[in-house]
């Protein structure tokens, strides 16, 4: 076990050195290099690990490793509430660059608040179902996520259908994802503004977590308000 660590950190060590050996490409290369490159391979680890982390969130709260943002509606009501944005005030959502330290992309636009709050809606909208229905399992809060992703999926194709090819296009866009304009140094800053404090939420709440591993009921033997600490954790994650 040992040897298959020390030989995966040396493969790492190795595919980050290899680019800085060999004889100097030039000046356009190395421009290409440090401005296009490496902030877009550094903002693809960085949404990449924060993806996985939320994941991970999801999975631990409700013990089933089929629980993702995609499959409680999260995602949904994201794109949902960036759709919803581009459609009814596109001039609010302006278009950037990469490269730009004046133009700060989707992090500061406000495309990124429409998003989270769709994804808040989305949580409240589920939770809100299961408690009227009143069933409180966790079979039954991913049930009524995965309603309300498709039915939020649907609103998005409806959206897309009555908009105008322009906003098609970006609504599209966003769904997809792509690093070509937001994989830049002031993307990567801002990013790490909101990563950073959700990922020290939930370092200092991995005592709860692993007790949701265990189930809720030794949680909540444990002392866990099972509640608030699950609301806590979902949105942070999302």
């Amino acid at each position: 076990m040992r040897f298959l660590i020390f030989l995966l950190f040396f493969f790492l060590v190795t595919l980050i050195l290899v680019p800085f050996v060999g004889p100097n490409a030039g000046e356009l290369q190395d421009w290409v290099f440090w401005n296009l490159r490496v902030p877009r391979v550094l903002c693809a680890l960085v949404s990449g690990g924060a993806l996985a982390v939320g994941g991970l969130v999801f999975q631990a709260v409700f013990r089933n490793s089929l629980a993702t943002p995609s499959t409680l509606g999260t995602a949904s009501g994201a794109a949902l509430g960036a759709s919803l944005l581009l459609f009814l005030a596109p001039e609010f959502v302006r278009d950037f660059g990469p490269g730009h330290w004046g133009n700060l992309g989707l992090a500061v636009s406000p495309l990124i608040f429409a998003a989270f709050l769709g994804a808040l809606a989305s949580l409240g909208f589920v939770f809100a179902v299961v408690r009227l229905a009143r069933k409180t399992s966790e079979t039954d809060i991913l049930l009524a996520g995965v309603a309300v992703s498709f039915l939020y999926s649907s609103l998005i194709m409806l959206l897309q259908y009555v908009s105008d090819p322009t906003q098609t296009v970006r609504m599209l866009r966003w769904t997809m994802g792509g690093l070509d304009r937001g994989g830049n140094y002031p993307s990567i800053v801002l990013l790490l503004f909101w990563v950073i404090p959700a990922l020290a939420i939930l370092f200092f709440h991995h005592r709860e977590l692993d007790l949701f591993c265990m189930g809720e009921e030794i949680a909540r033997v444990r002392g866990v308000s099972i509640g608030k600490k699950r609301a806590l954790l979902l949105v942070t994650a999302s």
